[in-house]
């Protein structure tokens, strides 16, 4: 090799280097697709914005970069100086496709919220302005929605206006809300706490998009100064009340959700089956939840069929002073809402809150980003669940009632890690691992 070539242009060196990869195949094929130009419409504008969309994307590209000047340094016999400046400029290259992506995202987010604003408009809604959304379509926190606080008819509404391809979660959490309402008209004691309720539809193409809830009003000092205690209990209080709610046949065949016992025992052991060819749990223990499940299914089936919210926590609850100088509660966001038995709120929040506290305790790096959420959720460590007396008050003290209790909290596990075990986020990495060792822990 010449001293010429050792001291040849980093630029030069990243080029001939792609020239001599010799196994083509070795490369990801989608990583052509972070090279296209993507059309991202912001208002009237039509932007093109050329980088990775998302951040599988962009891990796809960073790989791609990182190869490409590694190949050029096997390649070649190059000196220091060129090889720190070979470094740089692989850094700089990788620095301009994270902004690449960041100012695509930045783009296509604000297309999607001009989207919504029109879309309000042209059902003679309008945004308040003066209001900090709840959600603006954020893909840093994997926002699909925008939720803003905003007038129609004259009445004080909250939009929530989904992306195009949510378009079927909107129309599902409409017949939810017209769900809930109607069972709540049938109860003869007025429930304790208020469900939110539909004011109006955004419509796009004729097709539902979006939907306008009554606002209410949340006092977040007041939610500061409760004690663990109270906010436990504030969440007991609201899972007992939906449970209240009569369970009409119009609510079965309306499309809601059904995990009754059959379903929950069917699909853990369809999971289970799954998880122990993966090697992700033991054979032996497979074997012994399958039965356990399988002798459970009288009892689970027999259970009583209620509502579950599914996201029965803090930041779904609003509370404010009412006027007899006690709290006033208001449960909202019934995206998630199925009917099960009357384990299932209990089991979702448990589990959240145990795998929550897990971060907090052993990976703050996981627990930092989420810190505010999880407090607002009231899922921390400074609120304490006992899952004991939990599990004893809503079992009446019944030993299979607190069996089917713990195959629900399985259950719940089990679908989780179905949905994340294949995933690349750390988070939901971390879950499968955690609810994986719980699992095995209670077979044993």
């Amino acid at each position: 090799m010449t001293e010429e070539a050792q001291e040849q242009n980093p630029d030069d060196l990243v080029g001939q280097s792609d020239e001599v990869f010799d196994d083509k195949s070795e490369r990801n094929d989608s990583l052509s697709e972070t090279r296209k130009e993507p059309t991202v419409t912001r208002g009237d504008e039509t932007n093109q914005c050329a980088g990775p969309k998302n951040d599988r994307e962009l891990e796809i590209a960073v790989k791609e970069i990182r190869q490409q000047f590694a190949h050029a340094g096997e390649a070649f016999e190059l000196s220091d100086e060129t090889k720190r400046l070979l470094g740089e400029k692989m850094n700089v290259e990788i620095a301009q496709t994270h902004e690449r992506m960041f100012k695509y995202q930045e783009l296509l987010q604000e297309g999607k919220i001009a989207r919504a604003n029109d879309l309000i408009d042209s059902v003679g809604g309008r945004l308040d302005s003066g209001i900090k959304p709840f959600k603006q379509f954020n893909p840093s926190k994997q926002e699909r929605f925008l939720v803003q606080k905003g007038r129609v008819r004259d009445a004080e509404v909250v939009f929530k206006v989904g992306e195009s391809s949510d378009k079927e979660a909107i129309q599902d959490e409409a017949r939810n809300l017209r769900v809930v309402e109607r069972a709540s008209s049938e109860l003869d004691v007025k429930p304790d706490i208020h469900f939110v309720r539909q004011e109006g539809d955004v419509f796009e193409n004729e097709k539902m998009c979006g939907l306008a809830t009554e606002y209410i009003q949340d006092d977040p000092e007041l939610k500061r100064n409760l004690t663990p205690e109270q906010k436990v209990d504030i969440i007991g209080k609201t899972i007992d009340n939906l449970q209240r709610l009569p369970v009409a046949d119009e609510a079965r065949e309306s499309g809601v959700p059904i995990h009754d016992g059959e379903k929950i025992v069917r699909d853990a052991q369809y999971f289970l089956g799954i998880l122990s060819q993966e090697g992700r749990i033991d054979a032996e223990n497979c074997k012994a939840l399958q039965e356990i499940f399988s002798g459970a299914r009288p009892l689970l089936v027999a259970e009583k069929s209620v509502f579950v919210h599914g996201d029965a926590h803090g930041d779904n609850i609003y509370i404010k002073k009412g006027k007899n100088g006690e709290l006033d509660i208001s449960l909202l966001d019934f995206e998630g809402l199925r009917i099960s038995n009357q384990y299932h709120d209990w089991s979702e929040i448990l589990n959240k809150s145990s795998f929550l506290k897990h971060l907090q305790a052993n990976r703050p790096e996981l627990f930092e980003p989420i810190k505010g959420n999880v407090e607002n959720m009231w899922l921390d460590a400074s609120v304490i669940f006992d899952e004991k007396q939990i599990i004893d008050r809503v079992a009446e003290g019944n030993p299979d009632k607190a069996r089917n209790f713990r195959l629900t909290r399985i259950y719940d596990m089990l679908t989780r890690i179905m949905n994340d075990r294949n995933s690349e986020n750390p988070l939901a990495q971390e879950r499968t691992r955690l609810y994986l060792e719980y699992i095995q822990k209670e077979v044993q």
